[in-house]
């Protein structure tokens, strides 16, 4: 890949270990979201709707655990 991207004279950049705008609780709604679009058919309104149901639907207490603990995606 490095090769490649010399050939077409593309910097490669090193990125950071560790991501500061990647919030544990990112990967806490990112699973519980990723369940439930798992099935054979999405288009834009039937991704928006989930992702507005996993976000209504979960417990205030369970936002507040992603953000204070270390969670592990």
């Amino acid at each position: 890949m490095k090769v490649w991207l010399a050939t077409q004279v593309i910097q490669h950049i090193k990125h950071p270990q560790y991501l500061p705008d990647l919030v544990p609780a990112d990967f806490f709604l990112y699973r519980k979201v990723k369940e439930k679009l798992a099935g054979p058919s999405l288009n834009a309104d039937s991704i928006k709707n989930t992702l507005e149901g996993v976000i209504t639907t979960t417990a205030i207490e369970e936002f507040a655990t992603a953000f204070t603990s270390k969670y592990e995606c």
